[in-house]
This record gives C-alpha cells, sequence and structure tokens, in this order.
C-alpha cells in the first residue's frame, strides 16, 4: 500500500513539475494536456486516501497558471511609468498580449482554468496599453488646443508615440477613431495655414500692405509640420506644391520682375522676423 502511495506521489508530482515547466515557457497547449492528465488521475481515484493529495496539487496547479498570467502583465508595469516608450517597450507589451491571448484561445484549459479570470487579466493588461495611447492623445488635443500655431514641433514626438503603440497586436483596430480624428485636426489645420498664406501672397501681388510677421509664423508652422507627410500622405508636400504654383501663375501675370521681387521679400520676411 506504502508503495502505491509513493507510485501516486511520484507520479502526480513529475505532472505537476511538467504543468509549471510548460506554463513558464507558456508552452501553453502542453499545460492543457498535462493538467488533463492530472485531472483525469484524481477522477480515477475514486475514495483513494490519496486523492485528497492529487485534488491539492491540482487545485495548486491551476492556481500557478493563473499567477504566471497576472505576473505576465504586472512585470510590465514599470515601462506604463515611462515617460517616453521605445522600440524594446513596444515588443514587450505585444509579447505580453500575445502570450495572454494565446491562453484564452487553448480550449481545453477552460474545464480547469476559469476563462473569466483569464480573460480580467487581458482585459486589464489591454486597458493598460489602451490608457497610455488615450493619455497620450489627451496631451496631443491640449497642446494643440492652447497653442496650434507652435505645437508642431512638440507634437511629432507624441503623435510617433501613438503609431507606436497602434503597432501592438489588438490595439490598432480599438484605437483608430481617436487617431485618426487627431490626425484630422492636425492635417485640418495645416489646410488653415495653406490657406492664410495664399491669402497673404495674394496681398503682396497686389502691392498691399502685408503682415510679414504672421507670413512667417505661418511658413515657420508649415516646415515644423513636414513630419505629418508620413502619416497623412501629401498633405504637406501637396500644400508646398500649392503654393509654389500660387506664386508662379501670380508672377506670370505681373511679369518676371514682379516674381523675383515676391519670392526675394519672402526670403527677407524670413529672415526679418526670424527669431
Amino acid at each position: 500500500y506504502k508503495e502505491a502511495n509513493s507510485i501516486v506521489h511520484n507520479k502526480i508530482n513529475s505532472l505537476v513539475e511538467s504543468f509549471e515547466k510548460f506554463t513558464l515557457s507558456n508552452e501553453f497547449e502542453k499545460s492543457s494536456y498535462t493538467i488533463n492528465k492530472m485531472f483525469y488521475a484524481f477522477s480515477l481515484l475514486g475514495e483513494h486516501l490519496e486523492r485528497k493529495y492529487v485534488e491539492e496539487k491540482y487545485t495548486k496547479s491551476k492556481e500557478f497558471f493563473l499567477k504566471r498570467l497576472d505576473s505576465l502583465s504586472s512585470e510590465l508595469n514599470p515601462i506604463f511609468e515611462k515617460s517616453q516608450l521605445d522600440k524594446n517597450d513596444i515588443s514587450n507589451l505585444d509579447a505580453c498580449i500575445l502570450t495572454l491571448e494565446s491562453a484564452r484561445k487553448i480550449f481545453s484549459l477552460q474545464s480547469h482554468i476559469s476563462s473569466e479570470k483569464v480573460n480580467e487579466i487581458y482585459d486589464q493588461f489591454l486597458s493598460k496599453v489602451l490608457d497610455r495611447f488615450n493619455k497620450i492623445n489627451v496631451k496631443i488635443n491640449e497642446e494643440f488646443k492652447d497653442n496650434r500655431e507652435n505645437s508642431f514641433s512638440t507634437l511629432e514626438h507624441l503623435v510617433r508615440q501613438m503609431v507606436l503603440i497602434r503597432s501592438i497586436s489588438n490595439i490598432e483596430f480599438r484605437t483608430s477613431q481617436a487617431y485618426f480624428s487627431t490626425l484630422e485636426r492636425l492635417c485640418g489645420f495645416v489646410q488653415e495655414i495653406r490657406r492664410d498664406i495664399e491669402q497673404i501672397l495674394m496681398l503682396i501681388f497686389q502691392k498691399n500692405s502685408v503682415n510679414y510677421s504672421k507670413l512667417h509664423n505661418c511658413l515657420l508652422c508649415l516646415e515644423n509640420a513636414k513630419w505629418i507627410d508620413e502619416f497623412r500622405s501629401g498633405v504637406y508636400s501637396d500644400i508646398m506644391k500649392s503654393v509654389k504654383e500660387q506664386i508662379v501663375q501670380q508672377a506670370q501675370a505681373y511679369g518676371l520682375v514682379v516674381q523675383e521681387s515676391v519670392l526675394e521679400g519672402i526670403r527677407t520676411s524670413l529672415v526679418m522676423h526670424s527669431p
């Protein structure tokens, strides 16, 4: 009898060891196969004295699995405290989401491990990533609202952070509305700058009084927004092309001498009003 008990103990301990090893290496299919064997042994024992021992090991194995998933998430908490995320941070966050997602998809585990608890761990981690994205989005809109004309030089970094986060699995779709809404606001303001520049150029050709300081600020703002072409192709380049075409068209109406004087006037305004 003692020998039989020893065999049961050794077999169960071996299964527990294998289960923990597979779980720690994120081999959840193998984890599922191992805990199934553990449960099968537990079921066969009936009223045997060793049933309680096996049941205890089985229960602790289920707890071990959930703690492992929770630790995968909590170990990355320092990333969310960083002021700036890099590609390595994004890679780690992405790997965690994929790992948690793979645990959710092992159907055979669900008869042993609470799918609700697994989903809760997954959703909580996903919420942390989305919260980071939303905070950046709010900051972009606040800075843009407070100082639109001078914000593009600082907004570039924030937009790039948003794009990095959206490269994480299952994040792109969930952030599409906020991302494109913010991008549309930025592009819309660049179009406003374009109209302002065109109006000022019209005044120059008509030899009316011109606010060269405003022209300088508009051109500087447009220059600082050059990066936006990476995220909305053609916004900057098309506007610059349009401005140049307007200069040429207006110059043709007034003659080459006027064209040169206008270009020289713009150049001079940038020198006179530069910080």
